[in-house]
């Protein structure tokens, strides 16, 4: 057998509150037990060290709301509380143009208000160039937005002969 170049030697535990730690958490006797003074000589111990503890709760939505609007017009949602907050989790919205033979384009909206600007959160255009066309799309906020107390969340629609549905997902918090 060829000879080693390297000779191993196991980590020496010197520091008596780990040694002691080791009794305690594996239960030995020093009286009957070998207490294991190297690293892996017989047992191999592992510390968490700065352990936390991580709670994550996902607060449930309270705010489910629908509409629909019908042409040029705007909708109303929901009136997000005047105390309180009020957190955008998720949107979404279809539409659908009934045309006959011209090319139009409508333009949907789903609107809040953030930091007092009127926001739109999701928009979409739909062209029609014949008779018929629709189209549905829908968003989840990763992030939740606050959006601004006492304001408005609303569908708009813009073009006669259309229809737009749009639902909204949050949660309030006192």
């Amino acid at each position: 057998m060829p000879r080693s170049l390297f000779t191993l030697t196991m980590a020496q535990i010197n520091k008596q509150d780990v040694m002691q730690k080791l009794i305690d958490e594996l239960e030995l006797y020093p009286a009957q037990d070998a207490i294991p003074n190297q690293l892996a000589e017989k047992i191999v111990p592992v510390f968490q060290v700065n352990a936390e503890s991580i709670t994550f709760t996902q607060t449930k939505a309270n705010i489910v709301k629908y509409q629909t609007t019908n042409g040029v017009a705007t909708q109303n949602f929901y009136t997000t509380p005047a105390t309180g907050k009020f957190y955008l989790t998720a949107v979404n919205m279809s539409c659908d143009i009934l045309n006959a033979g011209a090319d139009v384009a409508g333009q949907f909206n789903i609107q809040v208000t953030i930091s007092g600007t009127a926001v739109n959160v999701l928009s979409m255009t739909l062209r029609v160039t014949n008779s018929f066309a629709n189209g549905a799309t829908s968003l989840s906020f990763p992030n939740p937005i606050l959006v601004d107390p006492g304001t408005n969340i609303n569908l708009i629609g813009s073009l006669a002969g259309t229809h737009a549905y749009g639902n909204i997902i949050g949660y309030t918090e006192a």
